[in-house]
């Protein structure tokens, strides 16, 4: 039914269709290959970045951490290397337990405490907190750049969770994990030495 030119022409089409797919394949598959060999050099590229940036990072926050567990440190061995400090410190201790308002005696140790605090010779102000207390005797000092949340001290002091394991220690630094402020109503998670 065509004539021996159309058949020719029919048959340079269908070779022209064929090359073309052919040529579409091989483009597109290269393109496939080319795309998929992209993604696994950028994919390992940015684990690698990422790993660095974890590392990097982490680095970081042990350097700020030890650093400032060496401020705290200086902070407590400030304080009690004062002989004043331990003095008043050895006198509440020696009194009978009670829970009656501040002494003259109470009120003069919180006194001895706020001058002590600034006239240590470190970076007190990266600490929001230095305190002294003993539930027992039902006393409670302290110094805070945020202020205490009075109405709860008796409270705290009654539920502190880390105050067993630091009495085992019998004196050695023990360094508190992160937590929730006991002292204040903020939700700022905080670290202590104590």
């Amino acid at each position: 039914f065509l004539s021996p030119e159309g058949e020719a022409m029919l048959r340079k089409n269908n070779l022209r269709t064929k090359l073309i797919f052919s040529y579409a394949a091989i483009i597109l598959v290269s393109f496939f290959v080319i795309t998929l060999f992209f993604y696994f050099y950028v994919q390992q590229s940015v684990r690698g970045s990422m790993k660095e940036n974890i590392v990097e990072v982490a680095n970081s926050v042990s350097n700020q951490l030890d650093s400032e567990i060496a401020n705290l440190d200086r902070i407590a061995l400030g304080m009690l290397g004062n002989k004043d400090f331990t003095d008043a410190l050895t006198s509440l201790n020696n009194r009978p337990a009670h829970h009656s308002s501040l002494s003259l005696e109470e009120y003069e140790f919180q006194n001895l405490v706020d001058r002590l605090i600034f006239t240590l010779n470190t970076p007190v102000f990266i600490s929001p907190m230095v305190s002294v207390f003993q539930p027992e005797k039902g006393y409670f000092f302290a110094w805070s750049i945020d202020g205490l949340d009075q109405p709860r001290i008796g409270e705290v002091l009654e539920n502190i969770p880390w105050q067993e394991p630091v009495r085992q220690q019998a004196g050695a630094r023990v360094i508190l994990p992160p937590r929730q402020n006991e002292w204040s109503r903020q939700e700022d998670l905080v670290f202590s030495v104590a």
